[in-house]
């Protein structure tokens, strides 16, 4: 039998190509590849956020040796040139990875991402002669490439998944989840990527005789995509002439539909490129007046951002729509001045520079972004004279609820992430010490409620507002199990649960345990106004909630620190059978009209002794 490695090559062809065509990247992606079977499994010593660092070093690095090499390729360049650029190309992925994207946010890899990315489509061609056709066709290739590989990927990967479910259903044999997490890794990691690798653009010199694509495409591009776009641009010119009559500010969301208009029409025009002088009448229109039609949806977008920006500051969201924007206005000015001499590798050639330079330095989203937020915190702050020696005092007394809302926005942003929250380190020591700093921001879902108490300042969520702020309550004991004890001494069981009871009237849960064996079943309720704990039908002790919570002056506070023993209640049952101690760890929720209380969560402990 011949088993020789040609047979195996003409059954997995696409391995060599990629291989030989493109050995560093193909290095970095088995890497890459294997770095997140180890984060699946958790094998070996090293820290989590090491090996991301690791994951994503290798996989920036093998995305910009593609672009390295076809770069090399196209200005066929000596073996000296070819390797200043590989080690150019290594040093820029270290330096960003391991200590410039290192303390940003998570959303700032996004525009290292799309530079990186982007660089695909047109390092052929920086400094080759290639004409649009050129460009269209090597992308369109590689695009084939992509769609492909990506069904290929889902195949295997939803093939494996189908084969070890079917091994656990039929065999009764308890699969891991890790092993179909592992399918998919190695179908995404490893086939699709040297699927694209070994498929991608190779000819840098195509005319326009190659530009051509299925008539299914064809279609698709003539009938349906055209026409919507017509419809969606419409749909925005009578919103523009609405707010010209009503003379009214844009809404918020406006934004997000202007940069999907402007990104989708970009991309649909770049797509008709074949056919753009040979398609329908309305595809010819659009090709020849698309960049003129971007312009009322560029000034209604600057329009709409700036009042964002102006209500609630800068974001990283915010400054990639603004990113977005100043893309569409660069293209479509050079699209309609420079018509004549417009290359479609323009296009994503100035979407790289901007998100390149998006991702790093004092005019990048992260670093204006946290600047802007913590000005607008301290502006308040010193409103209401909160910062004395560049630190943060507590507040004495209640806050106005606008500002109180504003600051709370402001401190779930910064909150959200360590890197956001080394910005005001230094002003908040006086509140707090160094370890008590750095777990602040453990949760990052509780981190702007933390620092606000920690401030002594009121938090308003979000979808709060000033006539819900007068019929809510909230109050919680800081019971953290790492650093606090319970005593259980003199009680059986011991037991935690969280009831959710809003638009409920009550809420129910039965427990069976056995005690000196005996099956005993304990019933425990919620209702609107009380707790009530129920053994074997027969013996019930009862929590008044009602009145812990006029204890509690629920009416003078919208969210409360109090003290644990405050939220301590000891009860004993009426035949002596049941002992019972309620630990509330938090309870809130809504007053009605009639100022009585209903509970929409309540976070509990419960301690049961059975007395014979």
């Amino acid at each position: 039998m011949d088993i020789s490695f040609t047979r195996w090559n003409r059954f997995i062809p696409d391995i060599r190509l990629a291989l030989y065509r493109f050995p560093l990247a193909a290095f970095c992606i088995i890497a890459a590849t294997l770095l997140m079977l180890v984060q699946i499994h958790d094998i070996g010593e090293l820290e989590k956020e090491t090996l991301v660092k690791l994951y994503y070093s290798f996989l920036f690095g093998a995305l910009l040796l593609v672009s390295e090499k076809l770069l090399a390729e196209s200005r066929q360049w000596a073996l000296k040139s070819h390797l200043m650029a590989i080690l150019f190309c290594l040093s820029l992925i270290i330096i960003f990875v391991w200590f410039i994207l290192d303390r940003a946010t998570p959303i700032v890899y996004v525009f290292f991402a799309v530079a990186v990315l982007l660089s695909l489509m047109f390092s052929p061609f920086i400094r080759h002669a290639g004409t649009s056709a050129t460009v269209w066709y090597f992308n369109y290739q590689t695009a084939t490439a992509v769609f492909f590989a990506a069904i290929a990927a889902t195949i295997l990967g939803g093939g494996l998944s189908l084969i070890l479910a079917s091994i656990d259903y039929l065999f009764e044999i308890d699969i891991p989840s890790k092993l179909y997490a592992d399918g998919w890794a190695l179908s995404w990691g490893l086939l699709f990527s040297f699927y694209v690798l070994a498929n991608m653009g190779q000819g840098f010199d195509d005319d326009e005789t190659s530009c051509t694509f299925p008539k299914g495409i064809n279609f698709i591009a003539n009938y349906i995509l055209i026409p919507l776009m017509y419809v969606y641009m419409a749909i925005l010119y009578i919103y523009f002439f609405k707010i010209i009559l009503q003379w009214e500010l844009p809404r918020g969301n406006l934004g997000w539909m202007i940069t999907s208009f402007g990104t989708i029409g970009i991309i649909t025009k770049l797509v008709i490129y074949p056919i753009r002088d040979s398609g329908s009448r309305l595809l010819q229109l659009f090709d020849n007046y698309y960049y003129y039609a971007l312009i009322v949806p560029v000034i209604l977008l600057a329009v709409s951002i700036s009042a964002r920006i102006e209500d609630y500051g800068m974001t990283e969201q915010r400054y990639a729509v603004i990113l977005l924007g100043v893309w569409f206005f660069s293209i479509a000015m050079m699209g309609i001045f420079y018509k004549q001499n417009f290359h479609i590798k323009y296009v994503p050639i100035i979407l790289a520079i901007l998100s390149f330079f998006a991702s790093f330095g004092p005019w990048g989203a992260f670093q204006i972004s946290i600047n802007n937020q913590v000005a607008r915190f301290e502006t308040l702050l010193n409103k209401h004279d909160l910062i004395k020696n560049n630190q943060y005092i507590r507040a004495d007394n209640a806050l106005p609820f606008d500002d109180r809302k504003t600051l709370s926005s402001i401190a779930d942003y910064i909150g959200k992430n360590d890197n956001r929250l080394t910005h005001i380190h230094t002003k908040i020591q006086n509140l707090l010490g160094d370890a008590e700093i750095n777990k602040l921001g453990s949760n990052k879902y509780d981190a702007g409620s933390n620092l606000m108490k920690l401030m002594g300042i009121e938090y308003v969520r979000s979808g709060q507002n000033r006539q819900n702020a007068n019929n809510t309550f909230h109050y919680e004991q800081a019971l953290d199990f790492d650093h606090n004890f319970i005593a259980i001494s003199g009680y059986d069981y011991i037991g935690h649960d969280i009831f959710y009871a809003y638009n409920r009237k009550q809420h129910l849960k039965t427990y069976t345990l056995q005690h000196n064996k005996q099956i005993r079943n304990v019933s425990i309720e919620l209702t609107n106004s009380s707790f009530s704990i129920d053994l074997d039908d027969k013996d019930k002790v009862v929590f008044d909630l009602d009145l812990l919570l006029q204890s509690l002056q629920l009416d003078k506070k919208i969210v409360k620190k109090v003290d644990a023993d405050k939220l301590t209640l000891n009860q004993t049952s009426k035949k002596q059978g049941l002992q019972a101690r309620l630990i509330i760890k938090e309870i809130m929720g809504k007053l009605n009209q009639d100022n009585k209380a209903n509970i929409g969560r309540l976070n509990f402990i419960v301690l049961l002794k059975f007395k014979e």
